[in-house]
């Protein structure tokens, strides 16, 4: 029963208001009754008499109205009474069934302690709360909220043993938690229960970075939704959040720069030493000092003088949160660095143009030069060779097929670098293509519009190269020579020029533009308007041709990681190159365990893919007992950053209605009974009540005199 949002939870004592009349009762049995005697010599007190029972008559009426108070109060109390308003059992759920779906996080951050109590300990004793204040018929779920979020349950049960337990083994993962897809599964399980109150409590200390981006919206109008923070009052933390080679592969000797970005999330100054090693050995170390809340970059410089893959980890002191204070990072070093030379010309009859680019980037003989460079047919570039190259060079091409322009432009968006040699109206039809199968993110820094082929005899028989950007690292060594200017070019196209589209470089004295970069994903493109072939220009027999071709190569090497950012929990692939088509791979875990993983083979080419990466470090393939692949394994740089949302911000982020939308501390277990209940308001009653016993234990005393 309630009555003005006030619910009476123990309503079979609501015959006790048949004591109300017990006072009433009382007062008439008590009540006398006067015989009338006429005194006519004493008529004076006639008058005294009347005032005197007047009196009496309105302390009996008090003390009747106050004993009938007192058996209402205390009756109330017996009642139970909650306020109910605001509560999840408010409204139409205050009679029916609910089904509750706890969706527990279990990311990282969730681990960190400074006291001695991690957030995901109080989340397991809040998400007890919750289950143990549910109903005898309502149905309840477990949902661990990781990077693949698993359910304890196939589906709601009333059954709270098999859940209890599920959340006493949960232990913080070192994975980034997919809220969407914990929420997704969340409404399959609600899905069909429509005779029940919806609810789903989110048990997590809502860090910023983590849940600002989650899809609250796909959540119906019918569930209500319940945030119990169990957040740390005082976070602080330091952590690595990034490592980057520069070059990322490079070749045995050659000068390589590892930057980390190291962060401090806190709000005082911290002043930390940052290690490296290589290959289980302390190589150094440098201190860098750290404003609160702020990055900072740390360099070191590496010389690697033997090929093969050398790991290495750059690490912070131990704090609060333990696993984001090391990184995870590898460095592949070659002998030669392949290159590989896209052509659609006969191999047995090169053009002088290709060879003139072998012999450009190895001017030596036989296989002394540190580059390697290979020629393809543009159809045989795929995932494999665009694993092991270290820079693609397109010429004298044909049209390319949808599977190479594909196979190129993920290529570079996942950071490699590609120099296009612009030779005919074919290459139009290519940059095309590349910008079909990119659907919008291939954006060329100009765009080629008609061949040009000057007259020859006339005054513009050729074309000098007019502006130059000395600034750009790839030119400032060619500064002083004026040797770019002596150039010669007969043929080009026309341009017209992408506004904020990449960066020009060269541009000829007829104003149109002869090289120009742009970012394509984290790689990097050069677009030259011109062919080292004679017929385009006479660069090829000149000095200049040998370093310009060696600076642009050096301008598009991947200056990222030398693997991709893998993060722990979810799946990590790689390409490796195995003795043999007939080897025998095994793959390990960090812990030097063996573990399962997925392979396909294509020739001594191997694709690999680990679909389980629980832990960090690295993940090794081996043929037989030789090391051929590392991959490095990092928690997700968005877990160190421990800021939580307040509740009125995750009122405001997720467009809720206030009547679906509760928000409690998790710290709180009576708050979280009040929450689901509402107010208990019997012991206000009650000592309502006695107070009235003592006002009316006063009014007798006083009486009496």
């Amino acid at each position: 029963m309630s009555l003005f949002g006030v619910a009476f939870t123990n309503p079979f004592l609501w015959f006790g208001l048949l004591a109300a009349g017990i006072p009433f009762l009382i007062h008439l049995l008590t009540k006398r009754t006067p015989v009338n005697i006429y005194f006519p010599t004493i008529r004076f007190l006639k008058s005294a008499k009347a005032n005197q029972s007047s009196l009496h008559r309105i302390r009996h009426l008090l003390l009747l109205a106050l004993r009938t108070l007192i058996v209402l109060l205390v009756l109330a109390a017996f009642l139970k009474p909650v306020f109910q308003s605001g509560a999840l059992v408010a409204g139409e759920n205050r009679n029916r069934r609910t089904a509750s779906i706890l969706i527990l996080d279990t990311s990282l951050s969730m681990g960190h302690s400074l006291s001695g109590v991690s957030p995901l300990s109080r989340a397991k004793v809040a998400a007890n709360k919750v289950l143990d204040d549910l109903g005898g018929e309502d149905l309840a779920n477990v949902i661990l909220a990781a990077a693949q979020p698993t359910v304890a349950l196939d589906e709601p049960k009333s059954n709270r043993y098999q859940l209890t337990r599920e959340i006493e083994k949960a232990n913080p993962t070192l994975e980034f938690a997919d809220i969407d897809a914990a929420i997704g599964m969340a409404l399959g399980q609600l899905e069909n229960l429509d005779s029940y109150a919806k609810e789903i409590h989110f048990i997590s200390d809502f860090q910023r970075t983590n849940w600002a981006s989650v899809k609250f919206g796909v959540i119906p109008e019918s569930v209500k939704t319940v945030f119990l923070s169990v957040a740390d009052e005082r976070t602080a933390n330091t952590a690595v959040l990034e490592t980057l080679l520069d070059p990322s592969a490079p070749a045995v000797s050659e000068k390589t720069t590892l930057t980390c970005k190291v962060a401090n999330y806190s709000d005082s100054p911290r002043t930390v030493p940052v290690h490296l090693e290589m290959n289980g050995e302390k190589i150094e170390s440098k201190e860098v000092t750290l404003k609160p809340g702020m990055t900072e970059s740390v360099s070191f410089q590496l010389r690697p003088r033997t090929s093969g893959i050398h790991e290495g980890s750059v690490s912070l002191p131990d704090d609060g949160l333990l696993m984001d204070n090391r990184r995870w990072f590898t460095l592949p070093v070659m002998e030669r660095l392949e290159v590989t030379v896209l052509s659609d010309s006969d191999p047995l009859d090169r053009p002088l143009s290709d060879r003139a680019l072998i012999a450009a980037l190895n001017p030596f003989e036989g296989e002394r030069g540190s580059l390697d460079p290979r020629f393809l047919k543009p159809d045989q570039f795929d995932r494999f060779v665009a694993a092991r190259t270290q820079g693609v060079i397109v010429s004298n091409v044909d049209r390319f097929s949808r599977e190479t322009a594909q196979a190129l432009f993920e290529y570079l968006r996942n950071g490699g670098g590609l120099i296009y040699f612009l030779s005919g109206e074919t290459d139009k039809f290519n940059l095309a293509l590349l910008a079909e199968v990119s659907e919008g993110n291939f954006d060329i820094p100009y765009r080629p519009v008609n061949y040009l082929q000057p007259k020859t005899g006339s005054k513009s028989a050729f074309t000098a190269l007019q502006e130059a950007n000395y600034d750009h690292p790839m030119l400032k060594k060619f500064r002083e020579t004026g040797a770019l200017a002596e150039i010669r070019f007969y043929r080009y196209f026309e341009t017209d020029r992408a506004e904020t589209k990449g960066q020009i470089l060269l541009r000829y004295d007829d104003g149109n533009i002869a090289l120009a970069e742009k970012s394509v994903g984290i790689g990097t493109l050069l677009l030259a308007n011109f062919s080292p072939d004679l017929n385009s220009c006479d660069l090829a027999r000149r000095t200049v041709f040998i370093p310009l071709v060696h600076e642009m190569f050096r301008n598009i090497r991947p200056k990222m990681g030398g693997s991709r950012n893998f993060t722990a929990g979810n799946p990590c692939s790689t390409t490796v190159r195995f003795p043999s088509e007939a080897a025998q791979a095994r793959f390990t875990s960090p812990d030097g365990e063996e573990i399962n993983a997925g392979l396909e083979m294509n020739g001594q080419e191997g694709a690999v893919l680990i679909g389980e990466t629980p832990q960090v470090g690295f993940y090794r393939i081996y043929s037989a007992e030789k090391k051929v692949g590392v991959i490095p394994v990092n928690v997700d740089p968005r877990e160190s950053n421990l800021d939580s949302l307040s509740p009125e911000q995750l009122r405001e982020l997720t467009q809720i209605s206030r009547d679906r939308f509760f928000a409690e501390s998790g710290r709180d277990l009576e708050n979280l009974r009040r929450l689901r209940e509402g107010l208990p308001l019997w012991y206000y009653f009650l000592l309502g009540g006695l107070a009235c016993i003592a006002i009316e234990q006063i009014f007798s005393l006083v009486w009496r005199r």
